[in-house]
């Protein structure tokens, strides 16, 4: 089950579709050749409903104040089994998604770390009807959001409904959208809990509705899956949520981009820029820097790098520490400036003695802006202020280091003009953003104008090409 300050821990991660899909070439079952072991039109034992189940037919209506079990033995093989559902689009927006979001199906086992959750994150109401919402996995008890995973649920798109597909083969599981992979998962610890479809939470959330629902005993290919598509799989570990692509050919080379949601901006174009030539993997969220953790016993940062390794070797890793999420100051806690230059040096120490062999590149981190009254952006602020002082200390550390560093914040300088009028998002580059945070749209010829994450991705791959084998 998810829980408020778990949520509020965690950042977002973009599934993209890029690679693994090695296991949905392995489902051995259409949905048409098997019986569901339970569907929606079934009955549900009135024991084990909590709150007032709001049902038409086979639909049923979750509102975080209601839930229901399906006894234990409803599944057979913990390991082997899929589940399939229709959503219905909210009719509601939410003033706040992480508040608002929704477990729609899961059997987790905190516990134990086992089992898995689905939870569905509503669309923000500042945003356009076909922006993107947003849904997530809770794997072994830790969620690993997943954003656009691939496009969500109804990204611009007007459809009203869409298809769910949860297929669990051999302790794996994959998301399916309308037939169409989303995500591949490392192995989930099998839980003996019974599914549980919603979930009880403290206050109202956004009512979603799901129909259709049906169980099988086994693994199953949704309708419509085309094994052409690629995803990336999911590798989790404490700390750590990797996305890792399927290494086609051993002898390239490969790359590990580490960043915050600057970096689910420009990673596609690193991804694209080096196909056929290197592998490419993702770390979003990763490398936060806890000022009182970072030159412990066991300290947590150096236990997730460990497992980030364990994926590797990384012939190039190109990493930012969630500057801009370490570095606010709202939160001056989070980063003390006399931590920054110490935890700086430990921590390139660290990585340097972990992956000998490994070149590290610096990404500097990007200018925070200020919505001025005449609609304009400027850097003239106390935060981006903060961001300059805190990349000069930083600056020093990777020169003493040897480092290379690529210059994001100089580049987003020199694109402020591209920034257009009443931007509300004052962190972020890229067309989507933007757009989303407009009080009018954009013209085409004003989006075409606004490229600066391709830019941001050209600096680091040519700062990459040098340092490749």
């Amino acid at each position: 089950m998810v829980e408020k300050g778990i949520l509020s821990s965690l950042l977002l991660v973009v599934w993209v579709m890029v690679s693994d899909f090695s296991i949905a070439q392995d489902l051995p079952m259409n949905p048409q050749s098997q019986t569901p072991v339970w569907t929606s039109n079934g009955k549900i034992d009135e024991k084990r409903i909590t709150g007032k189940l709001l049902r038409d037919g086979d639909s049923v209506t979750f509102d975080g104040a209601n839930a229901f079990e399906l006894p234990a033995d409803t599944i057979t093989d913990p390991d082997n089994f899929s589940i399939e559902f229709t959503v219905r689009r909210p009719a509601l927006m939410s003033e706040n998604p992480w508040h608002d979001c929704l477990s729609i199906v899961e059997n987790t086992d905190k516990e134990k770390q086992a089992g898995f959750g689905f939870v569905y994150f509503p669309l923000r109401k500042d945003y356009e009807a076909t922006d993107a919402d947003g849904i997530a996995l809770e794997i072994n008890g830790k969620l690993v959001q997943g954003g656009g995973m691939g496009g969500a649920l109804f990204a611009m798109s007007s459809a009203q409904t869409c298809k769910i597909t949860l297929v669990m083969k051999d302790r794996q599981m994959q998301v399916f959208r309308n037939g169409l992979l989303l995500a591949t998962t490392d192995e989930i610890n099998s839980s003996s809990l019974p599914l549980q479809f919603g979930q009880i939470k403290k206050g109202a959330s956004v009512p979603i509705t799901i129909s259709e629902i049906k169980i099988y005993n086994t693994a199953i290919i949704p309708d419509g899956f085309d094994p052409s598509v690629k995803t990336m799989k999911i590798c989790s570990g404490p700390g750590y949520v990797l996305m890792r692509a399927e290494i086609e050919d051993p002898d390239l080379p490969r790359i590990l981009v580490v960043g915050d949601s600057i970096s689910m901006g420009y990673r596609k174009y690193i991804t694209d820029h080096f196909k056929g030539k290197a592998t490419v993997d993702y770390w979003v969220g990763g490398g936060w820097l806890d000022p009182a953790d970072v030159s412990t016993e066991g300290s947590k940062i150096k236990q997730a790098w460990k497992g980030i390794f364990s994926h590797g070797p990384y012939d190039v890793v190109s990493w930012n520490s969630m500057t801009l999420h370490m570095w606010t100051p709202n939160l001056p806690q989070r980063c003390p400036e006399e931590s920054l230059a110490p935890n700086m040096t430990e921590m390139v120490r660290f990585l340097q003695a972990e992956a000998p062999k490994t070149r590290f590149l610096w990404i500097r981190c990007t200018p925070i802006r200020k919505l001025q009254d005449d609609g304009t952006s400027t850097i003239d602020n106390p935060g981006n202020d903060r961001v300059v002082k805190y990349n000069a200390i930083v600056d020093n550390v990777m020169n003493e280091f040897g480092i290379p560093e690529v210059d994001l914040y100089g580049l987003c300088v020199e694109n402020m003009k591209q920034v257009p009028l009443h931007c509300r998002d004052t962190l972020h580059w890229d067309r989507k953003s933007i757009q989303n945070n407009l009080s009018t749209k954009l013209s085409p010829e004003e989006l075409g104008r606004i490229h600066v994450e391709e830019q941001m991705a050209a600096m680091i791959n040519a700062e990459i090409e040098k340092n490749l084998p």
